[in-house]
């Protein structure tokens, strides 16, 4: 049933639990929102299904006049409040693939469904003139028979397992905590992101073409074990020429058998000799699993990580559940992304991870195009667009992606590497009607939706060229923090009622000598001795230690307030780029010889 609510009053009242009134009010700030009560049990549905830790709602109803100027079918089920245009997100935070949401509203029933984005999904609860579309290049694009698991070229969410084959290269105390599933079958989680395998010499000569049309959408390809390159895998060149030449993401993992922090860096520096030259998409890993490396498993982690971070990798840890609870510090899991191998219809490991091999060869799991049984993964993160924007793992930066500021040459600016600085930003914003409303909530990473679009419009206002597409995301965090620090405002990356105002072209609510902020963060600090020696090597995203907490905290005596952990992340890589902004330098986030000069100044 339909019900109508006044925001105004209503706004907070509790629909389910998990969505209030407020969250389907119509953008344009109208009154009245009309919610249909089936259409919040679906969600609710939807939300337990995907296994979601939030579900944001970018539109939910509107009235006939906003939806006419958002370009909406005059027959829109949000002007009915039975549809809500959605983003979800799994327990780690990581935005859940939209394909894999229209398949579980599918499998749900929703009344009609539209493919969005690979971000935002479109769901609505019609009785009647079922839809299923995918909307990025309009509204008549019909799904096929209406499947979209076929037309994604997604499995469906259960995985067969044939008779056990066993792998001779398995170790036992190395084995996958295993759990018991009914009828032999392997359930596929519902927030995964990817499907992978990972394969070693033991799976021979492997059609890596019938794998992809098989629906493996990456790799992870054992590289070799021990300490010398004569151990590299036999089938390692072919696995990764294979995936190369079929467009699929690969990754690769060295098997370790080292007993101490000096085997692990002999290891890992083999490793480095037969990665040389090769760019990986996903992971490189630490496979940690024997009985002789219990004891010092931790500082064989430590050592092992440290060399491949060094030489400019993005790494990770393999181990099963009970290997990295019982052997490797917590400090250690919680530092490295982990790897969990448990071959179960659930991952129980206690910590954070971002992959889980979920089958193996007691499971008897098969791929097309691989002979003999393999390993099955899932990926909760999206690696490639980590690794590559980082520049890791062989890869250069990729400027042109999502949420990615432009940048052109300027004849003023000072480089570091031979890059292209950011054009000069404008004193005023051009003239442009913004078609999205005005904030009426602080914004900040993580935020999405049309408030977001409003402010990545009045951002390209005033020079800065981000993609308006509503996710507030690393390049929004920067130009926020750019804009605030050029306009007298607090660096703390939230847009409020001071910092929309500024954007805006007013002035600030509450101005005063200093710097006006959105929220309470404390004062900038004084100019003070930097306890760390000056680095005397370029840094960027992924690099870490004291070269890294040196920048922060110079960065810190201009203002910016990091957390001085040593990890070049995403706060410390914007508030490099807004201070190489202010400083007529190349904005391109790696603090090299004039950046560090100008740290220094």
């Amino acid at each position: 049933m339909v019900k109508t609510y006044s925001n105004s009053t209503q706004g907070n009242t509790v629909l389910s639990p998990h969505f209030k009134v407020k969250e389907f009010a119509c953008k344009d700030g109208s009154d009245t929102v009309l919610i249909d009560d089936n259409l919040v049990a679906m969600l609710e549905k939807l939300y337990t299904a995907l296994n979601c830790s939030k579900i944001i709602i970018n539109s939910g109803y509107r009235t006939v006049a906003y939806n006419a100027q958002l370009g909406g079918a005059s027959s829109s089920q949000h002007c009915k409040g039975t549809a809500a245009d959605i983003v979800c997100y799994d327990q780690s935070g990581q935005i859940i693939d939209a394909k894999l949401v229209c398949c579980t509203a599918q499998d749900l029933g929703f009344g009609g469904i539209g493919y969005i984005s690979a971000t935002a999904t479109h769901v609505d609860v019609r009785t009647s003139n079922i839809y299923r579309g995918d909307e990025r290049s309009g509204y008549s694009n019909n799904v096929p028979n209406g499947d979209f698991y076929a037309y994604f070229g997604i499995s469906k969410p259960a995985v067969t397992a044939a008779a056990p084959e066993s792998e001779s290269a398995q170790s036992a105390v190395g084995a996958a905590d295993s759990e018991s599933t009914p009828s032999g079958t392997q359930t596929q989680p519902v927030s995964v992101t990817r499907k992978g395998v990972d394969v070693s010499t033991f799976q021979g000569k492997i059609d890596w073409g019938k794998v992809k049309a098989a629906g493996i959408e990456f790799a992870m390809l054992r590289a070799g074990y021990g300490k010398v390159s004569t151990q590299k895998d036999a089938q390692f060149e072919n696995n990764y020429n294979g995936c190369k030449a079929n467009g699929m993401p690969c990754g690769a993992y060295w098997y370790s058998y080292a007993t101490n922090a000096s085997d692990a860096q002999l290891e890992a520096n083999t490793f480095l000799g037969v990665i040389n030259g090769k760019t990986f998409e996903y992971p490189v890993v630490l496979d940690i699993e024997e009985s002789c490396c219990q004891t010092n498993a931790t500082e064989i982690c430590q050592t092992f990580c440290s060399v491949l971070e060094n030489a400019g990798y993005f790494v990770t840890i393999y181990a099963s559940k009970a290997f990295l609870e019982s052997y490797i510090s917590s400090d250690v899991r919680e530092k490295y992304d982990i790897w969990v191998a448990q071959w179960a219809s659930k991952c129980t490991y206690s910590g954070s991870y971002g992959m889980w091999q979920y089958s193996g060869d007691s499971q008897g799991a098969r791929v097309n195009g691989i002979n003999g049984v393999v390993d099955l993964d899932y990926a909760y993160k999206d690696y490639p667009n980590i690794i590559k924007n980082a520049g890791l793992n062989g890869n250069t930066p990729d400027a042109s992606g999502t949420d990615q500021p432009a940048v052109a040459a300027d004849s003023t600016a000072v480089t570091d590497p031979e890059l292209p600085a950011e054009p000069a930003q404008p004193a005023n914003p051009t003239e442009s009607a913004n078609p999205y409303p005005v904030p009426a909530q602080n914004l900040k990473s993580g935020s999405s939706g049309d408030d977001v679009k409003w402010v990545q419009t009045q951002l390209n206002a005033f020079g800065y060229n981000l993609n308006v597409d509503g996710i507030f995301g690393p390049a929004t965090n920067a130009a926020v923090r750019s804009f605030q620090q050029n306009n007298g405002l607090s660096v703390d990356g939230i847009v409020g009622v001071n910092t929309t105002a500024k954007l805006e072209g007013a002035s600030p609510a509450a101005a005063d000598s200093t710097a006006v902020t959105d929220t309470e963060p404390p004062a900038e600090p004084a100019q003070s001795a930097n306890p760390y020696s000056v680095p005397a090597q370029n840094l960027k995203s992924g690099s870490r230690g004291d070269d890294v907490k040196w920048v922060q905290t110079q960065l810190n005596s201009f203002g910016y307030n990091l957390n001085v952990d040593g990890i070049f992340g995403p706060a410390t890589d914007a508030a490099v780029r807004s201070f190489q902004q202010n400083n007529g330098l190349s904005v391109d986030g790696i603090v090299g010889v004039n950046t560090r000069a100008k740290l220094l100044a």
